[in-house]
């Protein structure tokens, strides 16, 4: 039941930072596809919302939601199946990467959550994003 809300959180986050972040990736996103130049920082881009969302869960720095979303599938946690074959299927859309969650795993990856940290990072942000909103 845990596993599905964190899963559920990391989708709303990661909706948000993409709204944030949409104009930098959709011109990254663009330009990879005229230029191999651009590829490099297009994969950057989608790499550095993928670990801020992390880290906004109170998971490690070094660690990419396709790694814990891939290291939660082995888990066999609910929800994470469906989930890494969604996120699989984007990165064949965007980047040609097949079965992308279970190559991001790493070997020294901390898969550990802070949960402390997580619900209080969690409020911080939401509370930022009402704050928007509300003025």
């Amino acid at each position: 039941m845990i596993s599905v809300l964190i899963l559920l959180s990391i989708g709303s986050v990661w909706l948000s930072l993409i709204a944030i972040m949409l104009p930098i990736q959709a011109i990254s996103l663009a330009l990879s596809k005229f230029s191999d130049k651009f590829k490099g920082w297009n994969y950057s881009v989608w790499i550095l919302q993928d670990v801020a969302v992390n880290v906004i869960h109170g998971g490690s720095h070094k660690v990419t939601v396709s790694s814990k979303i891939g290291w939660l599938s082995q888990q066999e946690r609910t929800g994470a199946k469906g989930t890494e074959q969604f996120v699989n299927w984007l990165w064949i859309i965007f980047f040609g990467i097949d079965d992308h969650c279970q190559k991001a795993i790493e070997k020294e990856d901390d898969h550990r959550y802070n949960y402390i940290v997580m619900i209080t990072s969690l409020s911080i942000y939401w509370s930022l994003w009402l704050a928007v909103l509300l003025t």
